[in-house]
């Protein structure tokens, strides 16, 4: 579901750090406005804001190689970190400044009972801002529940039983683990791959109050 819309222009600059790092620099102009009965501060009207924008992506022995075509990963290894950090600056009335800080880390565990893929997220708001800047739980769950809708997939980093736009926070660490133990083809059009998932967040938000909405879900 969409609870509003965004209009914005981007303008960035990526490049290499080290032969491990990458760097990206940007500077976004942004304006929202809610679809739902939604109020930030008591104001209902858009939110416009401008932001300057770091990433890094640090991915250890992964080795790269130059063409004129671009370039491309001759061994990729599983482990990489990123490192996001946003400040913005509201450009109305109705938008106040606010800096983001994210950081995620993911990798795999070769084992001999199978394979383990383990990512980790957190997050942090400082300042106040709409609900549309905070951070979201990632619920896939349909709206009719089922189970043949709500457990025949599995969502990398999502929770599928819980609904879209049921938990949002401006402080929030998850972890996603999923351990496939074995694959194997079935019928040749098939592959059965039985995996055990562990998803998991926890988060808050630092001033509720400020946050007035009536979204349907």
């Amino acid at each position: 579901n969409n609870y509003f819309t965004k209009q914005s222009i981007e303008a960035s600059l990526q490049s290499d750090i080290h032969k491990y790092i990458e760097g990206k620099v940007g500077v976004e102009l942004m304006s929202q406005s809610p679809l739902d009965l939604y109020s930030f501060q008591g104001n209902t009207s858009s939110y416009q804001f401008i932001s300057s924008n770091l990433a890094l992506h640090y991915s250890p022995q992964t080795k790269r190689i130059n063409t004129p075509e671009g370039k491309f990963n001759m061994v990729n290894k599983p482990t990489h970190l990123y490192l996001a950090l946003q400040s913005a600056i509201g450009l109305n009335k109705n938008s106040t400044n606010y800096s983001k800080i994210d950081f995620k880390f993911k990798t795999k565990l070769f084992l001999p009972i199978g394979q383990t893929s383990v990512i980790f997220n957190s997050g942090l708001v400082l300042g106040s801002t709409p609900i549309f800047n905070l951070y979201e739980a990632m619920g896939v769950a349909p709206d009719v529940i089922n189970l043949s809708a709500s457990f025949g997939m599995a969502s990398l980093e999502g929770f599928m039983t819980m609904k879209s736009g049921s938990f949002y926070s401006d402080r929030q660490a998850s972890v996603f683990v999923r351990h496939s133990i074995f694959q194997t083809r079935v019928l040749s059009k098939f592959v059965f791959n039985p995996n055990i998932i562990y998803s998991a967040t926890i988060g808050s938000i630092y001033n509720p109050a400020e946050h007035n909405y009536a979204m349907q879900s």
